[in-house]
């Protein structure tokens, strides 16, 4: 379930959650880690949850062209674990095959698809029921997954310094974001109260600082009341 803390002293409902969405290639991975490893908290990187059932359809293709009430069916028995990097599918670690070809090509499909998109959002929020609070990365974190979540950021980065970064998936990655961001179902776009942060020519480290001084911000803003709500000012870090 997603957790709500509906009687905060802070007089607002939010999820213990830092949201991070983007491109590919922007740098939510390397943002995300390097959050984790300053603040103590772990990360789910929602994207391997979408590479595993992709994995469970190219186990057996005609799942892919299943009738949409049998695929919500068969959904319902597919288990998925991700623990510290490792991702499990039905028991089995498949942590060494979600990096293939073509997995990635049929990736946009997959995410599309309504059924798989509700049921993996419901395990995102399972997650995060049972580890507390943490950073979340992926395309829809901070407008569908977590929308109380009480700080996110969405990073964008130029084609050119995205190829350069992921020049194994340049064939794929523009169709990716494309579909990503015009599907019709959760598209992955920023949320109104994001930080909306251009990777193209920053580093990691400077991404990280400029996100942790944003991230006090909006703790001394729950805590204290003070108007320092990190979004309201996105539009300078683009």
């Amino acid at each position: 379930m997603l957790i709500d803390y509906n009687d905060s002293p802070w007089g607002r409902q939010f999820s213990p959650v830092i949201a991070i969405d983007g491109q590919a290639g922007s740098g939510k991975s390397t943002l995300s880690q390097g959050l984790s490893q300053r603040l103590g908290l772990p990360v789910l990187g929602t994207g391997l949850f979408y590479r595993a059932i992709s994995l469970w359809m190219l186990e057996d293709e005609s799942r892919l062209h299943l009738d949409e009430h049998v695929l919500k069916e068969m959904l319902s028995s597919v288990k998925i674990e991700v623990e510290q990097e490792r991702t499990t599918l039905n028991s089995v670690d498949v942590t060494n095959e979600l990096r293939s070809k073509e997995l990635q090509e049929i990736l946009p499909l997959v995410s599309a698809n309504v059924h798989v998109r509700a049921y993996l959002v419901d395990l995102q929020r399972s997650w995060v029921s049972s580890h507390g609070s943490s950073i979340v990365e992926g395309r829809d974190i901070g407008t569908v997954v977590f929308p109380r979540a009480y700080f996110k950021v969405f990073l964008r980065v130029s084609r050119e310094i995205q190829i350069q970064r992921r020049p194994e998936e340049k064939d794929t990655i523009i169709l990716r974001d494309l579909a990503d961001s015009t599907r019709l179902i959760s598209p992955s776009t920023p949320a109104a109260d994001a930080v909306v942060i251009d990777t193209s020519k920053r580093t990691a480290q400077e991404v990280l600082d400029s996100v942790l001084i944003l991230l006090t911000d909006c703790v001394e803003e729950l805590l204290f009341g003070t108007d320092k709500h990190p979004g309201k000012d996105s539009a300078k870090y683009e």
